[in-house]
């Protein structure tokens, strides 16, 4: 562990490094299990990134793989923690980070309701997406019929998937979930 840290401290105090270096980094590290040093190396990305002053696509790809190594620990305060955290710093030029919010606060059952209104306002507002993070409209109504249905709430569950399923007559999941209405 001290040569990793050693490590990224050169790496991090070096002039041409940059965020995307450890982004690579931790994306390493998060494949080996070597979800501490992944952490570090993807909070020192952060770091980097906000020293420029710039909010770019590797911004998302940061608070994603960050978010990624605590979901993969099961550390799902730390995880929705970072998905916040993330959202309020990059709002402002893009907004894919909400896809993920939506999805997990369903996904893990954390606000079935607030991760419903999440992805419902993704398709009926006006959001800025570089197009990094982004899911079809099928998913996206696939997932709130799954909240809908985690909510035990048959009729918008049947809503949302047939809305699905007229734009992807193959979503999976609105097919398992209608599967099981029936």
């Amino acid at each position: 562990m001290v040569v990793i840290n050693t490590f990224l401290d050169t790496v991090f105090f070096s002039k041409e490094s940059s965020d995307i270096d450890f982004i690579n980094i931790a994306y390493a590290f998060r494949h080996k299990k070597l979800y501490e040093s992944a952490e570090r190396a993807y909070r020192m990305a952060i770091l980097k990134n906000e020293a420029t002053g710039r909010i770019t696509s590797t911004s998302l790809t940061i608070y994603v793989g960050l978010f990624r190594v605590y979901d993969i620990q099961n550390k799902t305060k730390d995880a929705l923690r970072i998905l916040l955290d993330g959202y309020q710093k990059t709002r402002e030029e893009d907004e894919g980070l909400l896809y993920l919010l939506g999805y997990y606060y369903i996904d893990k059952k954390i606000d079935v309701k607030k991760g419903i209104e999440i992805l419902k306002s993704v398709l009926n507002e006006k959001h800025k997406f570089s197009g990094y993070l982004s899911e079809p409209s099928d998913e996206i109504l696939s997932k709130v019929a799954t909240g809908y249905w985690e909510l035990k709430n048959k009729k918008q569950t049947m809503l949302f998937v047939n809305k699905a399923l007229e734009l992807n007559p193959k979503n999976e999941t609105a097919l398992k979930l209608k599967a099981s209405i029936e």
